[in-house]
């Protein structure tokens, strides 16, 4: 963002809640902590210098790795210089009179700022349960995602993990080698694959390196925003059970998320997911040898991939060795910590640390820790208070001038996070460009604008299976968080081509934009061939009587103006229609995709008034298309006697007597060139004209994976005292 900003000559600030660089990546420094996206992938792409000269040297990169990456790029561009570390941010002020924020910190500073730009990240509070007794612990205890600087040792120690998501099984192996004893806390079992994580092959670094550009671009097409070592783009259902098994065992074999896009349907077919699921507990099977532990550690209430699916090294193997053991808390919450250990109804596991790998206040927790007031004071606790509520995942109504990276409401969680920044930095950046260039001084959406966003992604997500899980997408890790779906769950497309198109408009474009060409092919002879035909009838007309044929022509040639001025009309009129044309499908597409929304609100009567609305001024736009058409009729009709009564009182005129056999030719002439010029010709332009709106309709469709990434607005520096400043917070 910060890279951006300068470039196109914004001046910025960040402000940092950590003493050192690295976000998400400074914070979570527990043992064994590493990404779960190849480092091929998880990394910046703005800087072509940069992907070439840095160097990865794990397959999946540990976090220390990722840390100095992230060092590295802040000293090669030099800005270090605008981050302000060790700045938590207590309060942010929207000052309506001068359209500006006033931002306050627990360092008594006072910033101003036209543009304020929340990059607080999605996983940054950290959540440590509440349990009774934690204060008289005589031991350490730490949060995986709280992890302090110092080196840890666990050697001859006995120690507690409670919780078995993300952190929890990728820190429980790595503790369990060095510990003389881990007892492993688990309330809900999660799934796991293993990464097949090892040292990178020079070769395949190079790979990447020699065409990343190409690379990067599929990256940002691709499901989940990461390139597949394989993908079979069909249904689980669709191949013999055999097939399926081998697909499933070879997607397990390759390792790592890849595994969730085995078959192209495991996210929203119930009996394709069961499929994958079953595969996936047959391998925890096969891998723990005592079936009792396997059994508890076997997910069975939700579907594979409705929480985040884990990534492993060693994480089922752990569970075979001597010093693991493993405490199935749904036959017994943790009661209290006593001065030595855990006590769960009469038995005390005695430890003598405590890490808590309980996750996060997912997405929503670190905005909601500042207090951010908008228009008229207006708290975005208050307004999120029955669930986040978002433009895009990236603006809110009522807060002006306030963009949030990766905010509830858009794909980041379900993705590779650093594309999904980029796409929004990107975003943001030339927005803050075209309000500077116009001279806009703020910016907010409509509230209809984020009520239709939300309904989509509540539309979109219950379309899948990630409702059925009591996930941390949903709060459900946070008590009286809530219950709402955050992500936005349509991420197999580049979100700029969903947001502007949906089912029903591609239906449009297909069985009726596309049709257009069709007709146009039938008429387009007519532009050449009419030119044509008028100068070889004109030829023998004026074989037969001279000079009184000019009469005639004039007035047939009056017609070509008119018709390119009623064509000019039509096609406005035409542009008119397919534009409500495309609304109404759009709004029937979304009425019939919501329609469980529809009823539980009532809205029939209100959405059909509105589709009535569009109805009416779509037929506008046909009526008064229709009296362009009805024009050319008459000229149609009317243009023999008009033409022939010109010509032939030209001949009147200057004394020349006609024969019947003259008047006869003539007018069988005529009557060949009017079905040209005031039928063919005319024909032909309105269609031209009536195809030139789908052909830009289905253009920019094709393209809109271009315009993700296509920049709008030219890079450029201007002077200091000409930049507009903003500030970004990371918490």
């Amino acid at each position: 963002m910060l890279y951006r900003l300068r470039k196109y000559g914004f001046s910025a600030k960040i402000l940092e809640a950590g003493d050192g660089i690295g976000g998400t990546w400074y914070w979570n420094r527990y043992p064994g902590a590493r990404c779960d996206i190849e480092s091929m992938q998880y990394s910046y792409s703005f800087s072509e210098e940069l992907q070439q000269e840095w160097k990865w040297s794990e397959i999946f990169s540990s976090q220390s790795e990722i840390l100095r990456y992230l060092n590295y790029v802040v000293d090669k561009f030099d800005l270090r210089k605008d981050i302000q570390l060790g700045t938590r941010v207590d309060t942010v002020y929207f000052d309506e009179a001068h359209s500006r924020w006033e931002v306050q910190t627990n360092r008594e500073d006072r910033l101003f700022a036209n543009f304020c730009i929340m990059a607080t990240g999605c996983l940054s509070t950290a959540r440590v349960p509440q349990i009774k007794g934690l204060d008289i612990f005589n031991g350490q205890h730490y949060h995986t995602g709280r992890w302090p600087h110092m080196n840890i040792c666990f050697n001859g120690r006995r120690v507690a993990v409670i919780g078995t998501g993300s952190s929890g099984i990728q820190s429980i192996p790595v503790i369990a080698e060095q510990a003389d004893h881990v007892f492993v806390f688990q309330r809900t079992p999660n799934f796991s694959i293993p990464s097949r994580n090892g040292l990178l092959k020079a070769e395949y670094e190079q790979w990447w390196k020699s065409n990343y550009a190409e690379y990067r671009r599929q990256i940002s097409e691709a499901p989940f925003g990461f390139i597949l070592k394989d993908k079979k783009n069909i249904s689980a259902m669709t191949v013999t059970p055999e097939e399926r098994q081998h697909e499933l065992e070879r997607s397990w074999q390759n390792g790592g998320l890849d595994f969730l896009l085995s078959f192209n349907d495991l996210f929203i077919n119930k009996e394709s997911n069961d499929a994958a699921a079953e595969f996936v507990r047959t391998k925890i099977r096969e891998t723990v040898k005592n079936p009792e532990v396997a059994e508890v550690l076997i997910p069975q209430n939700y579907p594979i991939g409705t929480k985040r699916l884990c990534v492993d090294t060693n994480y089922f193997q752990a569970f075979n060795r001597d010093n693991v053991t493993l405490v199935d808390l749904r036959n017994g919450p943790i009661d209290e910590i006593t001065p030595n250990g855990i006590r769960i109804k009469e038995k005390v596991y005695e430890v003598d640390d405590i890490v808590f790998a309980t996750g996060f206040d997912a997405m929503t927790g670190a905005l909601l820790q500042i207090d951010i007031h908008g228009r008229s004071g207006k708290t975005l606790q208050d307004k999120w208070a029955e669930g986040p509520r978002t433009y895009l995942g990236l603006m809110m109504a009522d807060f002006p001038n306030l963009f949030i990276i990766t905010g509830p409401g858009s794909p980041s969680v379900l993705t590779n996070m650093l594309p999904s920044i980029e796409q929004h930095v990107d975003w943001i950046v030339e927005c803050l460009n075209y309000l500077r260039m116009h001279h806009y001084d703020t910016i907010e959406p409509q509230v209809e604008a984020e009520n239709a966003w939300v309904l989509h992604v509540n539309e979109i997500a219950n379309a899948t299976l990630f409702p059925l899980a009591n996930s941390w997408y949903v709060g459900a890790n946070i008590d009286g968080k809530p219950r709402v779906f955050m992500p936005y769950a349509g991420v197999s497309l580049p979100t700029r081509a969903i947001i502007k198109t949906t089912t029903g408009q591609m239906v449009n474009l297909i069985s009726n934009d596309v049709s257009k060409f069709e007709e146009l092919y039938k008429f387009i002879h007519h532009l050449w061939a009419t030119p044509v035909e008028v100068l070889f009838v004109f030829g023998i007309i004026w074989n037969e009587i001279g000079i009184p044929t000019m009469f005639g022509y004039v007035v047939l040639l009056l017609q070509v103006p008119l018709q390119l001025c009623f064509s000019k009309k039509f096609g406005a009129y035409r542009k008119n229609t397919m534009r409500w044309t495309d609304e109404r499908v759009k709004l029937t597409n979304e009425i019939l995709v919501g329609g469980q929304i529809v009823k539980m609100y009532r809205w029939e009567e209100a959405l059909e008034t509105v589709i009535h609305n569009t109805r009416k001024k779509e037929f506008k736009s046909i009526r008064k298309a229709n009296r362009i058409r009805a024009i050319n009729m008459a000229i149609y009709f009317s243009s023999v006697s008009l033409v022939s009564l010109a010509t032939f009182g030209g001949s009147w005129l200057m004394g020349q007597t006609l024969s019947s056999a003259n008047i006869f030719t003539i007018l069988s002439l005529f009557g060949v060139l009017r079905n040209q010029v005031a039928a063919g010709l005319p024909s032909a332009i309105e269609k031209f004209s009536d195809s030139l709106i789908p052909s830009k309709c289905i253009n920019r469709f094709m393209n809109l994976w271009k315009q993700t990434h296509a920049k709008t607005f030219e890079e450029h520096s201007t002077d200091m005292s000409k930049r507009i400043s903003g500030s970004i917070i990371m918490d």
